[in-house]
């Protein structure tokens, strides 16, 4: 009788390679607001209010890259580079009966990331990982718009500069193909405390009574492929 045919493994190539990635998820943040006298009332005395609890959620576009290196059997470690649109959005409203509505709207736009992961393979075609690194976001201005029986107006109430930040995460990726693989990962972002500049339209002498500062965190979940 013949002998049966050998059983023809499935090739999984090395995890060492450059790539491309595109994906998408969820994200939801959380600001911290503190409000504190400014240089104007120092010589007459001093406070400190904070705010916490104000935050958003909303989808999250991220394109990236980078480069895994496989430098053991199991282990795999690599640098990364992404870029998250976000449209994660905050609206405090208030309203006065039929005379008056109030919106303050504010949202998180985009966030770039510069870091590392290691990981370690579960199967050869499945690594486990966690990663780290700095990250830069920044915010939309806040607005404030206004409606009441003769019109409306609005303006904007704050704005903010870049802030910077670092992030932790971790994920698991699945090789579909030598070259392609998809990945689910979540990630917590933490910004710096960063000054805020109130009323820039309308009346930035404000600021020299208050300073505003304001500390946000992000937690993403994602898919993508690489």
């Amino acid at each position: 009788p013949s002998e049966p045919e050998p059983i023809e493994e499935v090739s999984v190539g090395s995890w060492t390679q450059c790539y491309l990635s595109i994906g998408g998820g969820y994200a939801f943040t959380n600001e911290e607001l503190t409000l504190s006298n400014g240089p104007a009332i120092v010589p007459f005395g001093s406070f400190n209010v904070g705010f916490d609890g104000f935050g958003g959620e909303g989808g999250a576009l991220t394109i990236g890259g980078g480069y895994d290196y496989q430098f053991a059997p199991k282990f795999v470690a690599g640098l990364l580079i992404d870029y998250t649109m976000h449209g994660a959005d905050t609206d405090l409203d208030l309203n006065v009966g039929n005379l008056l509505t109030a919106n303050v709207g504010f949202g998180l736009d985009n966030e770039l990331s510069v870091g590392g992961r290691l990981g370690y393979l579960v199967t050869p075609q499945t690594l486990i990982y966690g990663s780290a690194g700095y990250s830069r976001i920044e915010l939309d201005d806040a607005r404030l718009s206004v409606n009441f029986g003769l019109g409306s107006f609005g303006t904007r109430v704050a704005s903010s500069g870049a802030i910077d930040g670092f992030f932790l995460g971790a994920g698991i990726e699945t090789k579909i193909t030598d070259n392609i693989s998809l990945k689910l990962d979540y990630r917590y972002t933490n910004g710096d405390s960063e000054q805020i500049t109130l009323l820039p339209d309308a009346l930035p002498e404000a600021n020299d009574f208050v300073r505003a500062e304001i500390d946000p965190d992000i937690q993403t979940v994602r898919m993508s492929l690489d």
